[in-house]
């Protein structure tokens, strides 16, 4: 009985370890999550370091510009100046996140990692920008 119960044990992590390893959707993380994409980008991000496509990173202790992006798909970016509205989508199965500011510019950032917490952006000039969350 004892090795029928280790057996079965076996079998049935063989078959869901595969499975929880094939769940992350962002090359730098999370590799598994019961939150949906959605939940995790809602909230105020504020950005903490940059690195450009040279390999040069600045980083913004006391923190960066931030941006809110809403439930309802509208964005928020704060520079401490000014305040531009926008609106935000995930595209390209949900691997990008496309920020539209009418008027100014329609940008899509691949989404490197998306966390409850922290988030990865890299823009089309391959310049990576780590955000962490402030506020949900």
């Amino acid at each position: 009985m004892k090795m029928l119960r280790i057996s079965l044990f076996t079998v049935i992590l063989g078959l869901i370890l595969p499975l929880l390893h094939s769940c992350g959707k962002y090359p730098d993380g999370p590799n598994f999550t019961l939150l949906s994409r959605k939940s995790r980008l809602e909230g105020t991000w504020t950005a903490y370091e940059v690195t450009n496509s040279n390999g040069q990173t600045t980083s913004y202790p006391n923190g960066g510009a931030s941006i809110e992006l809403t439930d309802d798909e509208e964005v928020f970016l704060y520079t401490g100046i000014i305040t531009i509205q926008g609106t935000w989508s995930l595209v390209k199965d949900k691997e990008y996140l496309r920020i539209t500011y009418p008027g100014l510019s329609s940008t899509e950032y691949e989404i490197r990692r998306l966390k409850n917490k922290d988030m990865w952006l890299k823009d089309p000039n391959g310049s990576l920008t780590k955000y962490e969350k402030i506020d949900d």
